[in-house]
């Protein structure tokens, strides 16, 4: 009996999009660990150039992403629901992902391009930053966080916030990172 190894979609989406921005023929390569338990990580990124070696790890993470017609109270037309956790020392970036229907006027799921994703890119260290500012309207550490958009390039904070006041995170998009993810290779 062969033994199956699967990936969630998240990571898989997220492996395929890595490999646009940062190319085999430019020296580099989208690593999976063979264990799903790996501490700490789900993917690496290599960069080689002859017997050098650089490599950065990333943690993923995955929301569903909720979608409806805007409301007063929510007035974008998807939201991410993500809950906090602790930061892993070994991961160097923490990759959060929301998937959404690329066209809600289909009516059925006919392939995998039905699909469209936001990455937001998030250092470790960033990520920390972020966690301590996590809060509920009354000050106190909230477990979860959110996102809100209309369309995929301008994504805001929706919950965490203790203002409310739907802080722009569309800098953190992975096309917006590649830069900072070179130079973290560096």
């Amino acid at each position: 009996m062969e033994p199956v190894f699967t990936l969630p979609y998240s990571e898989y989406r997220t492996a395929n999009r890595l490999a646009e921005f940062f190319k085999k023929q430019d020296g580099y390569s989208v690593l999976l660990p063979s264990s799903r338990t790996e501490k700490g990580f789900d993917l690496a990124l290599l960069k080689q150039n002859g017997v050098k070696r650089k490599v950065i790890t990333i943690q993923v993470k995955a929301s569903r992403t909720y979608s409806g017609k805007p409301a007063k109270w929510e007035p974008f037309a998807y939201r991410t629901w993500f809950q906090t956790f602790l930061v892993p020392s070994e991961t160097d970036w923490i990759f959060l992902v929301g998937m959404y229907p690329n066209s809600e006027d289909k009516t059925r799921k006919s392939s995998a391009d039905w699909w469209q994703e936001i990455i937001l890119c998030f250092s470790r260290d960033e990520m920390t930053n972020f966690f301590s500012q996590v809060k509920t309207r009354k000050g106190t550490p909230d477990k979860f966080f959110g996102f809100g958009f209309d369309k995929p390039t301008a994504i805001y904070q929706t919950r965490g916030d203790q203002d409310r006041g739907k802080k722009d995170y569309s800098a953190f998009l992975l096309e917006k990172r590649t830069d900072e993810i070179l130079q973290s290779l560096n």
